[in-house]
């Protein structure tokens, strides 16, 4: 994809609470586990590597960080299943996630990352069904896809078809080569 394609986004705020995001405009959400490519995805999207930090240290994210672009809301949740974390801090964070679905106006959409090398995990997957529960619609990006060759994707490919009930979409993508950003970009601009 032409990265001068997809138009600039800009930081808004960190938010600790769901009730404090501005509603003024719809909301999707991006939620993934630590190092699943979700901040790689998100400076992709915004076209701004600046705006979101990827730290070496996974798990970073603590906050509902809030981004303009286009006529949207984008709001990264906290990664989650980062095994150094704290029972307590991983409630904690998980709790983060549920109040940001309870609000009264909730997302439009949401995203999930996961690296395709990688398999679905109780996480994922019982966030997943949190979200149809919710009747949000939940799409799986299949990230760092620039990483497999063709046999691999078409094995990764037969893998998560296995879940295809529980996502709206699946894409393959990848924040490096912009693989997958333009029907994602398409698909964005409809939502709201």
């Amino acid at each position: 994809m032409n990265k001068e394609s997809l138009p600039e986004g800009r930081f808004l705020s960190s938010f600790v609470r769901a009730s404090e995001i501005p509603v003024d405009r719809p909301q999707i959400c991006v939620l993934g586990r630590s190092n699943s490519g979700k901040s790689s995805f998100i400076a992709r999207l915004m076209k701004n590597s600046s705006l979101v930090k990827t730290s070496s240290k996974p798990g970073s994210t603590i906050t509902l960080n809030v981004f303009s672009w286009l006529h949207l809301y984008l709001v990264d949740l906290p990664g989650y299943g980062y095994a150094k974390r704290s029972h307590k801090e991983r409630d904690q964070l998980s709790g983060i996630i549920h109040s940001y679905l309870e609000k009264k106006i909730p997302p439009v959409a949401g995203f999930m990352t996961i690296d395709c090398r990688r398999d679905l995990q109780k996480e994922e997957l019982y966030l997943a069904d949190l979200f149809k529960k919710k009747d949000i619609p939940l799409n799986l990006l299949l990230t760092k896809a620039d990483k497999l060759n063709q046999k691999q994707r078409s094995s990764a490919e037969k893998r998560f078809k296995d879940y295809a009930e529980l996502f709206h979409l699946h894409e393959f993508i990848s924040s490096t080569t912009g693989r997958g950003f333009d029907g994602l970009f398409n698909y964005l601009k409809t939502l709201g």
